[in-house]
C-alpha cells in the first residue's frame, strides 16, 4: 500500500539546531554547484514547507521551481517561484518536461515508496546535459539519525519513522542507473562524515 505524507518538512514544528546544521551543510554544497555551473533554472523537489534552499538560490537563477506535498501560501502566490503541490511521482505529470538545468533532491528519496519511478520522472524534467543532485542518508547515518531522534530527541522522530530505506554508494548508483542515467554520467560520493551519500548525475 502506497502511503502519502500529509505535510512537508518544517510545516508543523520549529527546526532544531541539528536540523538547521544538516540543512546548512547540504545547502552549502548545492549552492556551490549552482554557482559553479552557471545554471539558469532549478527545481527544488521535496523543498520543505518554506523551501529554504530555493529561497537562498533564487537570486542565482532565472527560474526556480518548488515541489512538495504542502507549501507556504506565500510561495504559491509568489511570482518568484513556480510552485507545484503534490506527492511524488504523480505531481511530476503537472510539470513541463525538459524545463530545468538542475534538479535538487535533498533528503527526499529515502521517504518515497517508489523512488525509481520518481527518479525517472525527475530525469524527464532536465534539459539536455542537465544535472540532478541527490542526497540520502547512509546505513551508518541511520544509526546517528535514530540516536539523535529517538534517544536525544534532537531531531524529529516522525521524520525518522517515515524513512523507507537507507543507501550505500552502490545502492544509490544502482537507483540512478535503473532510472535511466548512464554509468558515465553518474558520480557518487560520501559526505557529512559518511552519514550521507550524494550523487551528481547528468542527463
Amino acid at each position: 500500500m502506497v502511503s502519502v505524507r500529509s505535510s512537508s518538512f518544517g510545516e508543523s514544528r520549529e527546526l532544531t539546531f541539528v536540523d538547521r546544521f544538516g540543512i546548512w551543510l547540504s545547502n552549502r554544497r548545492i549552492l556551490r554547484l549552482i554557482k559553479q555551473s552557471h545554471v539558469v533554472s532549478i527545481a527544488d523537489v521535496g523543498s520543505g514547507f518554506n523551501a529554504s534552499l530555493a529561497r537562498s538560490a533564487r537570486h542565482l537563477v532565472d527560474r526556480c521551481l518548488v515541489i512538495d506535498v504542502t507549501l507556504d501560501d506565500e510561495l504559491i502566490a509568489s511570482s518568484e517561484f513556480d510552485a507545484y503541490v503534490g506527492a511524488l511521482p504523480d505531481v511530476l505529470d503537472s510539470v513541463p518536461k525538459h524545463c530545468v538545468d538542475v534538479v535538487i533532491l535533498n533528503s527526499v528519496l529515502e521517504h518515497l515508496d517508489d523512488p525509481i519511478e520518481s527518479l525517472k520522472g525527475l530525469r524527464e524534467l532536465l534539459t539536455e546535459n542537465g544535472v540532478i543532485f541527490v542526497n540520502v542518508p547512509t546505513w551508518f547515518g541511520k544509526i546517528i539519525l535514530e540516536f539523535l531522534a529517538f534517544k536525544l530527541r534532537l531531531s524529529p522522530p516522525d521524520e525518522m519513522e517515515d524513512h523507507r530505506r537507507y543507501y550505500s554508494r552502490r545502492e544509490l548508483w544502482q537507483s540512478l542507473r535503473s532510472s535511466g542515467f548512464a554509468p558515465s554520467k553518474i558520480r557518487v560520493r560520501h559526505h557529512k562524515l559518511r552519514t550521507n551519500v550524494y550523487a551528481i548525475a547528468r542527463r
